[in-house]
């Protein structure tokens, strides 16, 4: 089964930073964010951001969403090959991060604040955090990561689901230097 997502950043560095989330967005609170056609749960969508994050990027925050700004996204899988199977024709294969939609249309993504109306057909939403500081809500003893901001969908709302510190996720996570 098919779940559609939202992959991107949640603005909430300072004014003037150079996070990605910050150009399209001045305010507080608002986000940016790329259409990904097979997300899915966190226990799926969790895992890859941060393989993508540690391995592919060197856990370079900026440069990770960046990347996952660049395109709308079939699926994310830091271990894909581009000699594996080919989820669709009209996919591209991304080195590192998984196999995005061709580029020949308009964007699916979206800008706006989470507090607004939800986008339809859009089940979670999969937001990293700029900025240096955990959010309120993070675990204390959290290791410095970046965080996502994870939101599932309630009728015509986001529900914040959780936090979680990328570098806290098990599995495909390299150790730190």
């Amino acid at each position: 089964m098919i779940t559609r997502c939202f992959i991107g950043a949640l603005h909430h560095a300072a004014a003037g930073s150079d996070h990605p989330a910050n150009a399209a967005n001045a305010a507080g609170g608002a986000y940016v964010a790329r259409y990904l056609h097979d997300g899915g749960p966190p226990d799926k969508v969790l895992p890859a951001l941060a393989a993508i994050w540690a391995t592919t990027f060197g856990r370079d925050t900026a440069a990770t969403t960046t990347a996952l700004l660049a395109h709308d996204w079939l699926a994310l899988a830091a271990d894909a090959t581009e000699t594996g199977q080919q989820p669709a024709a009209r996919s591209v294969f991304v080195p590192g991060i998984g196999h995005a939609l061709s580029d020949d249309g308009p964007g699916l993504g979206a800008t706006g604040r989470i507090e607004a109306d939800h986008p339809g057909n859009i089940a979670f939403a999969y937001l990293l955090r700029g900025g240096d500081e955990p959010p309120p809500h993070a675990r204390v003893d959290a290791p410095a990561a970046v965080y996502v901001e994870v939101y599932r969908a309630a009728g015509t709302a986001w529900i914040h689901a959780e936090t979680v510190a990328l570098a806290e996720v098990t599995g495909h996570m390299p150790p730190c230097d």
